[in-house]
């Protein structure tokens, strides 16, 4: 065995020349010699852990990479302070699919006592969180780790709205709940909480009203459409955007009477959909081309989108239950839905054949009961499906790969589906730091505005 202290140009040598299994051995045999942690960081070993966690990771050997993280987490100190939100962000995203919540809190906790460092990586995690029906965890990490967020220097401004969205709906939920419960919700309570959060008298006077009487007509009505016919027939594409903002509540109403979705989880399907049909001056028949939604799903997946993938999951498994409250809500003919839902069945196709290798990482949307215009039997193969990526070995190969995961660029993963050719690398590249900020900057600023 060479020793890394004392022989370490030729470890080094002798490492990269070694295949992804043989350095995994050689890596936990380096920490099992005690080499102190200032020398690792010195030496900037945790590229070489980072980068061999990714490659097992490829090569699907998960249970070595949970591993790696775990023996390097319990064998360092100041060196796995350092790294673990480029170690541990896999290791919690493997055991929330395992539904493992004692190892998971065990990988999130440094997320959670340091949330300023690896923020980027966290939000992921925390949107997997509440998308796997968690949300009583989601709202105390929420509340637990806002004051750092907020008032960090190494973030941009709007970075703590993921977890005000959290909070906002949550308190909704509860306002909701005790009014169909014949209580009187604590208005008082309600101001005191948000001011917690930036809300102004503004909204207290204006927007706060409007919600109340919102809740309260969905409360009274039992169940009857929001918007009767006559009434949708005079919404235009200008009024699309406010009206489908007022519908939301009764589709927030919807998912958790009907399927026990938290409002939060609601809120990221309903204004991703919102959003989509606004862009497309969708007409308030609710119809769209299939080449519009392959666009719309698309950004969520393009190198440097201020989206994250598990918004594009979540939103995309999402419509079905959205085209079955419109049924319900007589809001939609029942040609445009078929259609529309025959659509949202390609897109989801091309998206599994896509992430065929590892798309059990988004298996969150099969925590979630089966949209009704679903049938059991389709429900349960797509499961089934999204496991076999995770047990399902990949070949076998002896040759070492020196890309990461984390550096990998894919082109968008509808580049084909239409024969285009989109060179994502070549445009999305010219962004500079600063213009992704502010993307990621207005795009917070709007949901903000979507909780109004």
């Amino acid at each position: 065995m060479i020793s890394y202290i004392n022989q370490k140009d030729d470890w080094y040598k002798n490492f990269f020349s070694l295949s992804i299994k043989e350095q995994y051995d050689t890596y936990i045999s380096l920490l099992d010699q005690s080499v102190p942690d200032d020398e690792l960081i010195r030496d900037d070993f945790g590229t070489i852990a980072v980068d061999l966690k990714s490659n097992l990771i490829n090569e699907k050997k998960y249970e070595e990479a949970i591993f790696l993280i775990e023996k390097t987490k319990n064998s360092t100190t100041k060196f796995y302070q350092k790294e673990y939100p480029y170690l541990s962000n896999f290791a919690v995203e493997y055991y929330l699919y395992k539904d493992d919540m004692k190892n998971a809190l065990n990988h999130l906790q440094g997320f959670i006592d340091k949330p300023h460092i690896g923020y980027d990586l966290f939000i992921p995690l925390f949107n997997k969180i509440l998308f796997y029906n968690k949300h009583d965890l989601a709202l105390q990490i929420a509340k637990d780790i806002f004051p750092q967020i907020v008032h960090s220097d190494d973030l941009i401004s709007g970075a703590e709205l993921e977890l005000v969205n959290m909070i906002f709906f949550s308190l909704f939920q509860d306002y909701y709940v005790a009014l169909k419960n014949g209580q009187t919700p604590d208005r008082q309570q309600v101001e005191a909480t948000l001011k917690n959060y930036d809300y102004d008298d503004a909204f207290f006077e204006s927007e706060l009203p409007k919600i109340h009487k919102v809740l309260h007509q969905i409360v009274v009505s039992n169940k009857k459409p929001f918007f009767t016919s006559e009434e949708w027939k005079g919404v235009t594409q200008a009024s699309l955007k406010s009206t489908l903002h007022d519908l939301f509540w009764s589709f927030a109403v919807y998912m958790l009477e009907e399927y026990k979705i938290h409002f939060s989880t609601s809120y990221n399907i309903w204004f991703g959909f919102s959003d989509f049909l606004v862009r497309n001056k969708t007409n308030p028949d609710f119809s769209f081309q299939k080449h519009e939604l392959v666009k719309g799903i698309d950004q969520y997946f393009e190198f440097m989108s201020d989206k994250e993938e598990e918004e594009g999951f979540a939103l995309l498994w999402g419509i079905p239950y959205i085209y079955d409250f419109l049924d319900q809500q007589q809001l939609v003919s029942t040609q445009i839905k078929e259609q529309s839902l025959k659509h949202v069945k390609a897109v989801k196709n091309r998206l599994i054949k896509k992430y065929e290798d590892d798309v059990w990482r988004f298996d969150f949307v099969h925590a979630w009961c089966k949209p009704a215009t679903i049938s059991s039997e389709e429900f349960a193969e797509e499961q089934e499906l999204f496991h076999q990526s995770f047990i399902k070995p990949k070949i076998e190969t002896t040759k070492q790969i020196s890309k990461s995961l984390e550096s990998f660029t894919p082109l968008s993963i509808f580049d084909d589906l239409f024969k285009e050719e989109v060179d994502i690398r070549s445009t999305k590249s010219k962004q500079s730091k600063a213009q992704k900020k502010n993307k990621r900057k207005q795009a917070k600023k709007q949901r903000k505005k979507n909780r109004k």
